[in-house]
């Protein structure tokens, strides 16, 4: 990857050369996905539309063999961009240490 690349060609450059290499499997971790309108979601209601004209995220994702795991709390995410789901449900209170 040459150093002069910026925005949409970084994106894609970076894409494609997670998607070249088969040496390892991807794991991809997209954590507080919540604003579905960057992946070019639409919503019924809410403002959660993306910039017009500005590029879906959601091509920038890796198209490979491996995992990526949507971490969001936005229960649109399921069936909207993720195929194979598992829900896990909130975690209302965290083990305090002493």
């Amino acid at each position: 990857m040459t150093d002069k690349l910026d925005g949409e060609e970084l994106l894609m450059a970076v894409r494609e050369r997670l998607e070249s290499d088969t040496e390892w499997v991807l794991v991809l971790v997209l954590d507080n996905a919540d604003n579905l309108g960057l992946f070019g979601v639409g919503r019924s209601k809410g403002t959660s539309q993306k910039a017009e004209g500005a590029p879906s995220l959601y091509n920038f994702i890796p198209r490979t063999a491996g995992t990526v795991l949507w971490a969001s709390r936005d229960e649109m995410v399921a069936g909207t961009l993720v195929i194979d789901i598992v829900l896990v449900h909130s975690v209302h209170r965290l083990i305090q240490l002493p």
